[in-house]
């Protein structure tokens, strides 16, 4: 309290980040407008009246009512009852396949072309992920 604090004037990093900043608004045209006086330390988002408890939309609305009704009537929903308990199967157009001599045999017949042109999208990500890789110096492992 009511001690002497020294002045050495401005810190030399400071003069050289003024300095380079100068030089930076020159060769993109355009000048940084920093913020000076109190407004530097002002949040803005607190100059905005939040509403935490908004009025629901009539849609949510409806579909609550309609929610407590269909309760009301059938009685409580049960959600385990909707719980997948095993992966879906990838079946085809005939059906699964129930024995393992059918697996095998599905197998043997599913043979995707490999000398199908690969669509353009996916050749312009793989051009873009080996620009990222270059610009980045990292190689992605997948």
């Amino acid at each position: 309290m009511d001690y002497f604090v020294p002045n050495f004037g401005q810190d030399q990093d400071i003069k050289n980040t003024l300095a380079d900043e100068k030089i930076a608004s020159k060769v993109v045209g355009k000048h940084w407008k920093f913020p000076t006086g109190d407004d530097r330390w002002k949040n803005p988002a607190r100059d905005v009246d939040y509403n935490f408890a908004p009025e629901l939309d009539s849609q949510i609305k409806d579909s609550l009512a309609n929610t407590k009704y269909a309760e009301s009537e059938l009685g409580p929903l049960k959600i385990a009852g909707l719980a997948q308990r095993k992966s879906d199967p990838i079946c085809s157009s005939v059906g699964c396949p129930k024995t393992k001599a059918q697996l095998e045999a599905v197998a043997k017949v599913i043979q995707y072309p490999v000398d199908v042109p690969l669509d353009s999208d996916i050749r312009h990500s793989i051009s873009n992920e080996q620009l990222a890789t270059d610009q980045v110096g990292h190689t992605w492992k997948m």
